[in-house]
């Protein structure tokens, strides 16, 4: 395919999956400039994942769709940094404890749980800290803190450059 001037939007539905037609698709779309490159390719991307039996590459497959779009959409990364810091909230919601107040109301709680979540995955210190075994709730965020980063550098990087 070469020089294939169709809006993406008109004829998406209308395929059928073919690997080669995809790429040649997608590689065209990239080399007109245009924006339908990164839309031909989620698609491309999806359609093959779905035709995968269950195997590691189809959970692999799975995980790049769902934190980011099979690096082509930049919005997923920060979806699931804002998803995993109140999930992390909510785990850590029990047993916070601040290092100046004991006694503290339920609505404290809430609040310093997601401070806490908040201002671990942004690595700014906090003396609030969970008890027990939830400390390592911070560990986790924080692993996945930067897997996240790299994942929206990537994205945005591929969306820019194209």
């Amino acid at each position: 395919i070469n020089r294939f001037m169709a809006n993406w939007s008109l004829i998406k539905d209308i395929l059928s999956y073919d690997n080669s037609a995809y790429l040649s698709l997608v590689k065209n779309y990239r080399d007109l400039g245009l924006d339908e490159a990164d839309d031909c390719y989620y698609q491309y991307r999806f359609l093959s994942q779905e035709s995968k039996s269950w195997s590691w590459s189809k959970v692999y497959d799975i995980m790049a769709e769902i934190t980011c779009g099979y690096g082509v959409r930049p919005d997923r990364p920060i979806t699931c940094s804002l998803v995993l810091v109140v999930f992390c909230a909510l785990i850590i919601l029990d047993p916070i404890c601040s290092l100046n107040r004991h006694n503290r109301q339920s609505d404290d709680k809430v609040n310093d749980s997601l401070y806490y979540s908040i201002a671990t995955f942004l690595e700014v210190h906090t003396e609030i800290k969970p008890r027990g075994q939830h400390r390592y709730v911070s560990v986790l965020l924080k692993s996945l803190q930067w897997l996240l980063f790299a994942l929206l550098v990537g994205a945005i990087t591929r969306v820019m450059m194209g």
